[in-house]
């Protein structure tokens, strides 16, 4: 049954796009287009047009401010200035008249139902028709990690305090009528909740498998933009596990991929003294290579889910903390992943694997092996409809 979608987004998506929440949104259209659905597009606040891809598989496309924007009031530029953007609109809900665009897109498309990645993108829709939400993080558990990360002092606060913001979140997945999330730690909250939903992950276009042979010695990266997961990673890595690896950190190679932060700190001049920067490469294949260690020190679940399955994509191997992979429940420690117990764990892990060549080639072929068992977009493909049908009201969840 073909059904009539309107899929809205919070910044333009792309299959290279800068975040993984971005990439994950380009897989939705481009699934439940391929799936033989009448799909449109609404992103509330465009980053730039969509991309040839996009336009070609959308029946319509509506930006919720215009591109290039308008000059913003001076209303507008204060609030913007003084607070964290991504949750300006809980507090002022029609935000820029990003509301006022989304409700008539609803009313022009007239949609069977709507799926709306990211939680911020609830804030715009009306009690009908049924919502499918793609879940990525929940705003109030990353003021946490950004706390921690700047020790309470933050640059921009959010416009409503904690406590408010995760009331209001947990009221706008209620009202959605099912929940596909790229986190599987949130499913079980979600499903408290009394809303079905069933975990997904990221895995945006395919990666060939990579072809030469294995690097002769180890080499470990920081892979991904300056986002709050990847700057607490690098605090991590620098402050509790590098001075616990000594002066055999030098039996690795460091590498990092990505564009660099907007200022500097005292971590990525670290990273400057210690790594090789490669900066922003949009082929991936022409620098890493199997083998290669995907460096995750990040406890929290709220971070590099599209990472993992990129690296695996290239027969990388991801290491991180037990509690790394609690979002990701495909990954097996020593089958496909590192996984530490703690940082004198992680440090060890690190140059037992420098070591051991055997280590290595087992590991990347598992990494790869994982790819493409479980990360084609095909595979998805059952996740979408099942979603598509119990919201839908055909089947029950």
């Amino acid at each position: 049954m073909s059904l009539r979608i309107l899929h809205i987004t919070h910044n333009t998506p792309g299959r290279n796009a800068a975040g993984g929440g971005l990439v994950f949104a380009w897989q939705n259209i481009m699934a439940l287009s391929q799936l033989g659905h009448e799909v449109h597009m609404a992103i509330a606040e465009p980053t730039g047009p969509v991309d040839a891809d996009l336009n070609e598989v959308c029946e319509s496309v509506t930006y919720g401010v215009p591109i290039p924007p308008r000059p913003w009031q001076v209303f507008e530029r204060a609030v913007d200035r003084v607070f964290r953007p991504e949750t300006i609109p809980f507090r002022l809900p029609n935000w820029k008249g990003v509301r006022q665009q989304m409700l008539a897109a609803v009313e022009r498309v007239q949609p069977d139902v709507i799926w709306a990645d990211w939680i911020g993108t609830l804030l715009h829709l009306p009690s009908a028709p049924p919502v499918v939400y793609g879940h990525l993080d929940f705003l109030h558990q990353l003021q946490h990690v950004r706390r921690d990360l700047h020790g309470g002092r933050l640059r921009r606060p959010d416009i409503v305090s904690t406590p408010q913001l995760e009331q209001l979140e947990m009221e706008l997945v209620r009202s959605s009528a099912y929940v596909v999330s790229v986190s599987a730690t949130d499913v079980p909250l979600i499903e408290a909740l009394g809303v079905p939903c069933v975990y997904m992950p990221i895995v945006g276009q395919s990666i060939p498998r990579p072809a030469g042979p294995l690097p002769s010695r180890a080499r470990a990266f920081l892979l991904g933009r300056s986002n709050t997961a990847m700057n607490m990673s690098r605090r991590n890595l620098r402050q509790d596990i590098w001075p616990k690896l000594g002066s055999r950190a030098s039996e690795l190679e460091w590498h990092q991929v990505g564009a660099p932060p907007g200022g500097k700190t005292s971590d990525w001049e670290w990273v400057e003294a210690h790594f090789k920067l490669h900066g922003f490469v949009e082929n991936l294949d022409t620098v890493l290579r199997p083998s290669d260690l995907c460096l995750v020190p990040y406890r929290e679940h709220t971070g590099f889910r599209a990472k993992f399955v990129t690296a695996s994509g290239y027969g990388m191997v991801n290491i991180g903390y037990e509690s790394t992979f609690g979002v990701a429940q495909e990954f097996v420690p020593n089958e496909n992943c590192l996984a530490a117990v703690d940082d004198e764990h992680f440090a060890e892990l690190l140059l037992d694997y420098a070591s051991d060549p055997e280590m290595r080639r087992r590991l990347s072929e598992g990494s790869r092996a994982l790819y493409e068992n479980e990360f084609s977009l095909e595979a998805q493909y059952p996740l979408y409809e099942s979603a598509l049908s119990v919201a839908t009201g055909r089947t029950s969840a």
